[in-house]
């Protein structure tokens, strides 16, 4: 997820200016939803990767429970706002449509979203962990 970030904060601080100054201005204004969206999932997802941490560290059934539940409800939460996000990104993708930069970059983020999910979804299937 690190190089997407990179990318997007370096679309934003030095767009292509190959089409001119308002073709860069608006690859700026274009990749700002994308890239706030982008942060907000890469923070969730870590920290459900911190919680599955803690959570194969546990010994104590009683520890491994109530992480398990804590774990439960954040992976209920990332899938509901992973929906949200995917949709924020589809209505600015749409309205850039004319910008290249950001119809490539929200498609990659389209597929990390999905890549995401899916590695969420699965890893609490095999812990056992159930969504809230």
């Amino acid at each position: 997820m690190r190089p997407v970030d990179d990318d997007l904060a370096e679309f934003m601080k030095n767009p292509p200016m190959q089409a001119g100054l308002d073709a860069a201005v608006r690859t700026q204004n274009c990749i700002i939803q994308p890239a706030g969206t982008f942060s907000a999932v890469e923070s969730a997802f870590n920290q459900i990767k911190t919680l599955i941490g803690l959570s194969a560290r546990m010994v104590d059934p009683d520890d491994l429970f109530l992480v398990n539940g804590v774990l439960g409800l954040d992976v209920s939460g990332f899938l509901t706002r992973i929906k949200y996000y995917q949709s924020m990104l589809n209505s600015t993708v749409s309205k850039c449509s004319q910008d290249g930069a950001t119809v490539a970059k929200g498609q990659e983020i389209t597929r990390i979203f999905r890549e995401v999910t899916a590695l969420v979804q699965s890893k609490a299937t095999r812990m056992g962990v159930i969504p809230q």
